[in-house]
């Protein structure tokens, strides 16, 4: 069981939405405009918002799917786990294009919806406040994102569970990959 949902999250977290998306609106890769990733931000900023709200949503989408196939293969919570956290590593280095992907924010964001939709909400306001401070969308995205294992435990008394570990674990990912971002644009 924990081979076919960590196989069948990767697989879906790997569809490059925002490439076949991008396709559809004339750009032959979407990696090789604007930040140069396959992301909403950056689908937005070459395609127009259109695509970008279509790409969010396919990519939320993909997050939401790899967690109800586990739920659906079994009742088990830890399962739901495993399929989330490989669809964020799907996404990030998908199989199908090279493993040259995105930064998984909406992916991650379609499986926490998924988990603990009650956690959107302190990303999303954290997001917020620091997009409109700082005007920076990977900054944000770190904030946000780093903020969610405590928000987990100590905002919703979630403890120090499996949520906690899950969101420390894809959080660590995601935070990396948008520091790695931000690095190359200051050299």
């Amino acid at each position: 069981m924990f081979l076919a949902v960590v196989i069948i999250g990767y697989l879906l977290g790997a569809v490059p939405s925002a490439l076949i998306i991008g396709r559809g609106y004339g750009i032959p890769d979407i990696r090789d405009f604007g930040s140069h990733n396959m992301g909403t931000m950056n689908v937005y900023r070459t395609a127009g918002g259109r695509a970008a709200l279509l790409t969010l949503a396919a990519d939320v989408g993909k997050g939401l799917m790899a967690c109800l196939m586990a739920r659906w293969l079994s009742a088990e919570a830890v399962y739901v786990y495993w399929a989330a956290g490989a669809a964020v590593l799907g996404h990030m280095f998908p199989i199908y294009v090279g493993f040259r992907g995105g930064k998984s924010i909406a992916v991650y964001s379609g499986t926490i919806l998924f988990i603990e939709p009650g956690l959107l909400f302190p990303i999303f306001v954290s997001w917020l406040l620091c997009y409109f401070l700082t005007r920076k969308t990977s900054l944000s995205s770190i904030i946000g994102f780093g903020l969610l294992p405590p928000a987990a435990v100590f905002a919703l008394g979630m403890g120090w569970g499996a949520l906690f570990y899950f969101t420390l674990g894809a959080g660590i990912l995601i935070i990396g990959k948008h520091t790695a971002v931000l690095m190359t644009r200051t050299k």
